[in-house]
């Protein structure tokens, strides 16, 4: 089921973003090698950062869904659909999830598990030992 999902969301974005193309040049179809989807990574980014937070939370997707505002009698449905990825919420119910969440509406896009483990963490510091961490930060960036 999750392979038909990507092949499904692969092909819609293919189609729909224009996706840089290489094609075969004996059947006119796009090489899967060669292609390369525009926006998949974030919407399958999103789904897995999304159940991650809600599972460590300790929250059915109905709780998520009512916590961020979502009808009840739809919030299960919507919050499952964002998950496996057949919908992509629009930003206001990103940050009503990430709220509802206790995580930075950053932590839902992070590409990179190091990159989510360091939102999470920098999120949990109070404000000056934030500040001062992004101080260093920016002075080794500069060198």
């Amino acid at each position: 089921m999750f392979l038909n999902q990507i092949v499904a969301l692969y092909a819609t974005k293919f189609v729909v973003s224009g996706a840089r193309q290489s094609y075969e040049p004996r059947r006119g179809l796009p090489h899967p090698a060669r292609t390369v989807p525009q926006k998949l990574n974030s919407l399958a980014i999103l789904s897995k950062r999304l159940k991650e937070a809600r599972e460590r939370k300790g929250l059915s997707q109905r709780q998520l869904g009512i916590a961020a505002g979502l009808d009840r009698f739809v919030a299960s449905t919507r919050i499952n659909r964002y998950e496996r990825g057949v919908h992509r919420p629009d930003p206001v119910t990103v940050q009503r999830m990430a709220d509802a969440l206790g995580v930075p509406a950053a932590y839902l896009f992070a590409s990179d598990d190091r990159l989510a483990r360091l939102i999470l963490a920098f999120d949990a510091l109070p404000a000056k030992a934030q500040e001062r961490i992004v101080s260093e930060v920016e002075r080794k960036a500069r060198r």
